[in-house]
């Protein structure tokens, strides 16, 4: 018999007992949870959060998160179940501008956030930064949800069963070394650091943006002036000789072709960011 086709079954006053009976279990939980301090209401708060998992999707990234919507949801259940609150403030956010590609603005903000949790006799105020973006007047409270919502992570150690600790596939359980199969009678060697050895490096010449644009070397392949620009989004594409020539060349840092390549590279990396931001701005509006 199913627990609905059960309940169904039931008379008025059985379902009256069932009710008062847990009603008599929450009082008793209730008055056990009487005499916790601040510090163990929050760690049973911990204990009754549990896992949360990625019910967000970011289409164009491609990955999953948890929501905002989600731990709110499930810390305003586990503050009102241990008799806690949470009240939040921030310092005056730090807001500037930058100018898009063709002219646009875009708008970032950070904010300092202070989260005082409390259980109406003790207190506790914890601190979280918190930073946003939007084309348009969202940013600052981006800036406060993202503040709030790794305040929550953090304080109630919220966590995802796919989470992985990054310690889980390098360490080993004697220290965080893996022994030798050849030296197991000898105790392992302290690891020391080895200091990075100092290369030689060229003077290089910085480009401007509109000379790395218009930056042309002999290429090769087709034997004539080609600009830089026009080989690097060749390699970028599939372009297997271009990709070659290119992995070849970067390397003649002496010359001003290897030191424009290298550049190139940053200058074509902030010009995708650039490319992004518009397009958000452009789905947004």
């Amino acid at each position: 018999m199913t627990e609905a086709k059960k309940f169904a079954e039931m008379t008025k006053d059985e379902l009256i007992k069932i009710l008062d009976q847990l009603q008599d279990e929450k009082k008793e939980q209730a008055k056990k949870d009487v005499g916790l301090n601040l510090a163990q209401k929050i760690a049973k708060a911990n204990k009754d959060i549990g896992a949360i998992s990625k019910d967000g999707s970011n289409n164009k990234q491609n990955y999953a998160y948890q929501s905002i919507e989600a731990i709110r949801a499930a810390v305003r259940k586990v503050l009102g179940d241990n008799g806690l609150a949470i009240f939040p403030s921030y310092d005056k956010p730090e807001f500037f501008e930058r100018k898009t590609q063709r002219g646009g603005s875009y708008f970032f903000a950070r904010v300092m956030g202070h989260f005082t949790i409390t259980d109406g006799i003790e207190k506790k105020v914890c601190d979280f930064p918190g930073e946003g973006s939007d084309s348009g007047d969202k940013a600052i409270q981006k800036a406060c949800t993202s503040a709030q919502k790794y305040f929550y992570k953090g304080i109630f150690n919220i966590s995802d069963r796919d989470e992985e600790d990054p310690d889980s596939t390098d360490s080993a359980p004697g220290g965080g070394y893996v022994a030798n199969a050849n030296s197991q009678n000898h105790p392992p060697k302290r690891y020391q650091a080895q200091k990075p050895r100092r290369k030689a490096t060229p003077n290089f010449k910085k480009f401007s943006d509109d000379e790395l644009k218009n930056f042309t070397v002999k290429y090769e392949p087709d034997n004539k002036e080609e600009f830089l620009a026009v080989i690097y989004n060749k390699a970028m594409t599939g372009d297997k000789v271009a990709a070659d020539w290119w992995k070849e060349h970067r390397k003649e840092l002496k010359t001003e072709a290897g030191q424009a390549m290298i550049q190139y590279e940053e200058l074509a990396k902030k010009l995708a960011a650039i490319s992004k931001i518009k397009q958000t701005k452009q789905e947004e509006q």
